[in-house]
């Protein structure tokens, strides 16, 4: 599915290009849960009458719990409007409703993934080549920015800390 400036033309309607099998970097549970939330915001920019950001944040709800689940998706809605203003509204993306949606990525969801994959591990160069990879050769600063917050608010826990938890948990306050 491919994203399209919903101020100038209506939704594009072309298949998105052929499916990635698995992309050269490993992406933790937290990444490829991102990646069905951001596969709603997308949908939501291409056809705004489904209203997918509802679906979106409910789904982040229900994966991170209601504090974490809404600011990830939150800080996600801003770097996937960055990231198709810096692309004029041109991202190829598996719908979500699809079953291709479950056995692969598009080009464009490994190059969104993989930079917050390297971001949230401070891993400066990769980051930034993925970074111009998903601004399409520039170094666009909205989406730096947005991706930027997102990784610093959601850095990947170093081995001997804790993984980021799903969903709400009780423990013993004393």
């Amino acid at each position: 599915m491919k994203t399209s400036d919903p101020t100038t033309h209506p939704p594009a309607s072309a298949p998105p290009e052929p499916a990635v099998s698995l992309p050269r970097v490993e992406f933790d549970d937290f990444e490829r849960d991102v990646l069905v939330v951001t596969r709603e915001l997308f949908a939501t920019f291409a056809t705004p009458a489904l209203q997918s950001w509802g679906k979106a944040f409910s789904i982040a709800e229900d994966i991170w719990g209601e504090t974490a689940g809404l600011v990830v998706a939150q800080k996600l809605q801003k770097l996937v409007r960055a990231t198709l203003e810096s692309r004029r509204y041109d991202f190829d993306f598996h719908d979500p409703f699809s079953s291709s949606a479950h056995g692969g990525m598009t080009r464009d969801e490994t190059n969104f993934l993989q930079m917050l994959h390297y971001m949230r591990r401070d891993n400066i160069s990769e980051a930034r080549k993925a970074a111009e990879a998903v601004s399409l050769g520039k170094m666009d600063p909205y989406v730096l920015r947005a991706s930027l917050a997102f990784a610093d608010r959601f850095m990947c826990p170093k081995q001997e800390e804790a993984p980021i938890e799903r969903g709400a948990h009780l423990r013993l306050v004393q």
